[in-house]
């Protein structure tokens, strides 16, 4: 357990070292929160290249850690920019001790099963950790085998790239490299999502915005059984909010956008849907930036997105042409064989159906989910002048991506009902965060539509 430690501490600091070279004026606890996930991705990325170029994966890490102390001993907080008071408002308070009991019973939960699943369900002991034996061996190279097709040697490698390095540096096979890992996305997620709507919107409604997440039992228990689809959808999340937040802090928020486009290459690091967020995220913040903010206001703002998207999706597109194997979905199938599938009505009847009734569904407990947002936003209100770019961009990425997947999931050669019982569930879980994220943001603060009172701060961006 000591040896596994030891190897995170690494990946930990390299990546709050990145978030903080690139936004050093977010709130200490969302630095924290995205430099975690971010390390991890980094190392993978690092661990990757050590596999073709034979060379030691620590040389590039360190050169990473290197290149990012000196950005950080450069680079101070933007000016106009100070910290917010810790002191609660009774109501911030009230809002924060819900948030916290939800959060430890979810911690709760999440210790459970991992105590019933300790090497995770399905996907993980099948793709992921069965991927990270063999990179952490030798013999990695049998990974991407033929034989081997049934585990998808084609997904990315950000989980088994990671779990593989960090047993390669402690020379065992802990189980709790994999469940820590697991445990900084479930939770860096719910982190995320309360940081960056209180930075945005207020404490509260962070409080509230979080307190929603941590109780989608739905989230927690593929948490905690290493699937990919949390840690995609942390990615997908983060990516939204960075773009909020450098919207808000535009023209001192040039790092923060650069982060973003490090989280979006992450998300196409994490599973071949995360491609997908690129190419949905792109276009239409793109468009939302020049209807609000300008062509030349937004040419600028994506350029700093390429600049740290572009490193990690060519580490991608690298890894693509090296190792991975054809799609089990796409590979062999010509454009007619897959039209008549996505022309078949049938097909497009269960995929609708299957959705409204998860609509009904997702995760529910006491009441669904998508019912308390929506109830919500009617009792409160909507308001985003402020955040007009990061809402539109929220809302076509949320609802592209799910057109997508509906896509994905009718041309798929499985058969169509299999296909939607047992996958468009954590399609759905994908964007649940960025779903709360994108109602939190529009809707108006509470203590606005309450009536109650609020003391306007800027510190870490925080505002209406």
């Amino acid at each position: 357990m000591i040896q596994a430690i030891t190897g995170i501490a690494l990946p930990l600091a390299l990546g709050l070292l990145c978030v903080r070279a690139s936004a050093p004026n977010l709130g200490v606890a969302l630095q924290a929160c995205l430099g975690a996930a971010t390390g991890i991705g980094l190392v993978s990325c690092c661990f990757f290249l050590s596999l073709i170029t034979g060379l030691p994966s620590l040389i590039f890490e360190l050169t990473l850690l290197a290149t990012f102390l000196l950005i950080c001993r450069r680079k101070a907080a933007p000016s106009g920019v100070r910290r917010t008071e810790f002191a609660l408002t009774a109501v911030e308070a009230m809002a924060g001790a819900v948030f916290a009991i939800v959060a430890l019973y979810s911690l709760y939960g999440f210790a459970s099963v991992t105590r019933l699943y300790p090497h995770g369900q399905w996907d993980a002991w099948a793709i992921h950790n069965l991927r990270a034996r063999f990179l952490a061996t030798p013999y990695w190279r049998d990974a991407f085998s033929v034989a081997l097709i049934w585990s998808h040697p084609d997904y990315p490698l950000l989980l088994p790239g990671f779990v593989a390095r960090v047993w390669r540096s402690t020379g065992g096979r802990e189980l709790s490299v994999p469940i820590a890992t697991a445990f900084f996305f479930t939770f860096g997620s719910i982190g995320v999502l309360a940081g960056a709507v209180a930075a945005l919107k207020g404490r509260t409604q962070g409080f509230l915005a979080g307190t929603v997440l941590a109780a989608t039992p739905f989230f927690i228990e593929h948490g905690a059984s290493q699937y990919a689809d949390v840690p995609l959808s942390f990615f997908c999340l983060a990516t939204l909010a960075l773009l909020a937040l450098q919207d808000r802090l535009w023209p001192d928020s040039a790092g923060v956008t650069l982060l973003a486009g490090v989280c979006a290459g992450m998300g196409a690091w994490t599973k071949n849907e995360g491609l997908l967020l690129v190419a949905v995220v792109v276009p239409v913040w793109m468009l939302a930036a020049v209807r609000v903010r300008g062509l030349r206001t937004a040419l600028q703002q994506v350029r700093w997105f390429a600049g740290g998207l572009g490193p990690v999706l060519g580490v991608v597109l690298l890894f693509r042409y090296t190792l991975a194997t054809q799609n089990a979905n796409l590979g062999g199938r010509g454009i007619g064989s897959l039209m008549v599938l996505l022309t078949d009505p049938y097909r497009w009847r269960v995929v609708g159906s299957a959705l409204l009734k998860l609509s009904w569904s997702f995760s529910n407990v006491f009441v669904n989910s998508f019912t308390v947002l929506v109830i919500y936003l009617i009792c409160v209100g909507v308001h985003w002048k402020k955040d007009r770019v990061a809402v539109y961009t929220a809302m076509g990425s949320v609802f592209l991506s799910l057109a997508g997947y509906c896509v994905a999931c009718i041309v798929s050669p499985y058969d169509i009902v299999w296909q939607t019982s047992t996958a468009l569930s954590r399609l759905l879980l994908q964007l649940w965060p960025a779903m709360l994220f994108l109602g939190f943001l529009a809707a108006r603060p509470i203590e606005d539509a309450a009536g109650l009172p609020f003391q306007i701060t800027r510190g870490n961006a925080q505002g209406r």
